[in-house]
């Protein structure tokens, strides 16, 4: 392989008569390296926005949750909580209700999601971190009061600490089908504070504390779900393993399954992008083919000489061939090399900003580089570059030019 590498290699960076030959092969080095900057910088800006969304939603969402396998309601029982916190790498577990309200201040009224949580919940999902207006005491000791979404507040002119309560109704589960007072369960609720994690919770979300959404929705006894939250360097796939053991009598879902359209969707948008951008990098690619079926014509002097030398036919297309693939290396580490410089740059001073960040919670482009992504565009662009240079070799030997 020594051979056909030196030769190659002095093919590509030694002068030629023929001076349009070496520009074509340096067009396709800056065309490979070019497609697989591309193709480092928008998968890594892709990883960026999944890890982005998976950040907000863990502020809500637990690592697992267990739901009831029939109907939306089931009975509290606190020795399930005893055997989930005994599993290691357990950091948080703890009974949830999560149900639909209306919520009225004023003249004004709004259909709303209320989030029953203890105090206990919110600090270990991190989600302390976006609320405002509430002092950490509250909370610690669920003396809390509503926590309105951002976008609530703005839609029904809720501020915090008001003097004036807002009015929560719920469905009465007891009234069966009567129209009357006895059909609505009415509670006042004082503002504490609100939150905003993202438009998806904000527009339409309150959190309360769990004993009173479970009363306010007429089940004192009863939950909705049930969470867990793993520490920080433990493995969810064993903790996942574990609680499954456990033979609870609920389904079990982690938090990629809570959403999995969400998830399911960014994972195709990456993969249409990345074959976009690999059919415009293979196009690039046919600058390979042109240099080396240039070159083979040039060279059809040095092709005889070592013919005659006793160099086989499988040697002279190695030559070629290594021709081919030391362009496409030279433009697959300049490429990596520009992709990976950028992506840091980009992660440390965020030089590209979102259009209308204002609007956004970030101002610039997030940016995750994940070693398999990088791998990927390599073995892909290696292919590519494989490829564009057989196919001169194989014509032409075909047609005996260097046969």
């Amino acid at each position: 392989m020594r051979l056909p590498l030196f030769i190659a290699g002095r093919y590509l960076f030694s002068k030629r008569n023929r001076q349009a030959i070496n520009i074509i092969s340096w067009i396709a080095v800056t065309g490979v390296a070019l497609g697989t900057a591309a193709l480092v910088i928008v998968l890594s800006v892709f990883n960026g926005f999944e890890d982005l969304v998976s950040g907000l939603y863990t502020n809500f969402d637990p690592n697992i949750k267990l739901l009831p396998r029939s109907g939306k309601y089931m009975e509290v029982q606190p020795g399930w909580i005893s055997e989930l916190k005994k599993i290691p790498g357990v950091s948080y577990a703890g009974y949830c209700v999560e149900d639909h309200a209306l919520v009225r201040f004023e003249e004004r009224q709004n259909f709303v999601e209320i989030k029953g949580y203890p105090g206990q919940r919110i600090l270990a999902s991190g989600l302390s971190r976006y609320i405002k207006s509430l002092p950490e005491t509250e909370w610690e000791s669920n003396r809390f009061g509503m926590i309105p979404g951002a976008g609530v507040a703005a839609s029904l002119g809720l501020q915090p600490n008001s003097l004036m309560p807002a009015q929560l109704y719920a469905p009465n589960p007891d009234a069966g089908a009567t129209i009357d007072a006895e059909a609505l369960i009415s509670r006042s609720c004082k503002i504490s504070g609100l939150f905003s994690v993202q438009q998806e919770y904000d527009s339409h979300c309150i959190i309360l504390p769990f004993e009173f959404a479970a009363e306010l929705m007429g089940n004192p006894n009863g939950a909705t779900a049930l969470e867990v939250f793993i520490a920080s360097g433990a493995s969810q796939a064993e903790v996942e393993k574990r609680i499954r053991a456990l033979n609870l009598p609920l389904r079990i879902l982690n938090r990629y399954e809570l959403h999995a359209d969400v998830y399911k969707i960014m994972k195709t948008e990456k993969m249409a992008v990345f074959l976009i951008l690999t059919f415009i990098l293979l196009i690039a690619a046919f600058n390979i083919t042109s240099s080396l079926t240039m070159l083979i014509i040039e060279k059809n002097k040095d092709v005889q000489v070592m013919k005659t030398m006793g160099a086989s036919h499988k040697l002279i297309s190695r030559i070629f061939m290594t021709n081919g693939l030391l362009i496409t290396a030279i433009g697959a580490i300049i490429g990596a090399g520009i992709g990976l410089v950028t992506c840091i740059l980009q992660k440390q001073y965020g030089l590209v900003k979102l259009y209308g960040s204002g609007s956004f919670i970030i101002r610039y482009y997030p940016v995750k580089i994940i070693p398999t992504d990088l791998l990927l565009v390599v073995i892909t662009v290696i292919c590519i570059g494989f490829f564009a240079s057989r196919l001169p070799v194989f014509s032409l030997k075909k047609q005996q030019k260097i046969n």
